[in-house]
C-alpha cells in the first residue's frame, strides 16, 4: 500500500507469548523515536506495536484537504492491517493521533478500544498555530458532527 502522508510504519514485537496488537499513532510533527519509552510500555505489557508517525505537511501546509486525505489513508491502512488479527486492536493516539484513532473507532468495526493523549482539543489548537485555512470549518459546526 503506497503511503505518502504517512511517514514511517514501524513493527515492535513483544517478548511475550500470545502478544495482543496495538496501533500507535503519533503526533503532529512527533517521530516515532520520540515515543520508544511509550512502545517498551506497551511491549512489555505484551503487545505488538505499529507505530506510525506523519508528514508536517498534514497541518503545516495550509492545504484543507490533507489532513482528510490523512485520516482516510490512516483509516484505509488500519483495516487492511486489522485483517491480519483475530483478536481487538488497541489503539494509542497521541494528539493528531489521537484524531486519527477517534476516527478509526468511528469508522471501522475492526477497532472499539483506544486510548487518546492529548493536552486539549486538536481543533483549537491547530486553528490557533496556523488559522482557519488548516481546519475550514468552525469549532461549533465541527462538533455537531
Amino acid at each position: 500500500m503506497k503511503s505518502t502522508l504517512i511517514l514511517h510504519i514501524r513493527h515492535f514485537a513483544s517478548k511475550r507469548p500470545h502478544a495482543k496488537p496495538a496501533f500507535l499513532l503519533c503526533g503532529f510533527g512527533g517521530n516515532i523515536w520520540q515515543v520508544k519509552p511509550l512502545i517498551r510500555v506497551l511491549t512489555n505489557a505484551g503487545y505488538n506495536v505499529t507505530a506510525m508517525d506523519f508528514s508536517k505537511e498534514v497541518l503545516a501546509k495550509g492545504d484543507p484537504t490533507l489532513l482528510p486525505a490523512l485520516v482516510s489513508e490512516v483509516v484505509a491502512l488500519a483495516e487492511h492491517e486489522a485483517k491480519r488479527y483475530p483478536e481487538p486492536i488497541l489503539l494509542v493516539g497521541i494528539s493528531l493521533g489521537a484524531l486519527l484513532s477517534l476516527n478509526l473507532l468511528r469508522r471501522s468495526p475492526h477497532f472499539s478500544t483506544g486510548v487518546m493523549i492529548t493536552g486539549g482539543d486538536i481543533v483549537k489548537v491547530a486553528q490557533r498555530l496556523y488559522g482557519e485555512k488548516v481546519w475550514p470549518q468552525r469549532y461549533d459546526e465541527l462538533a455537531r458532527r
